[in-house]
């Protein structure tokens, strides 16, 4: 699946961290503290926040009741 991830230019320098990583740990993760959106869903590489899921892929895959 491959997924055009929102809000990436605020994390470019952990972008390009991952990219130099040999071992790679993706993780889609709700955010409901975000202060922009409630169901946000951000994308964690290696613990770090990378981007978000695009909202049209919060409701389809359901994150939140």
């Amino acid at each position: 699946m491959i997924v055009k991830l929102k809000g990436t230019s605020f994390y470019q320098s952990e972008i390009e961290e991952a990219r130099s990583l040999i071992y790679q740990v993706g993780v889609l993760d709700p955010e409901p503290e975000n202060e922009h959106d409630q169901y946000a869903i951000v994308f964690l590489v290696n613990n770090k926040k990378v981007g978000y899921l695009p909202r049209n892929w919060q409701k389809k895959y359901n994150f939140f009741p």
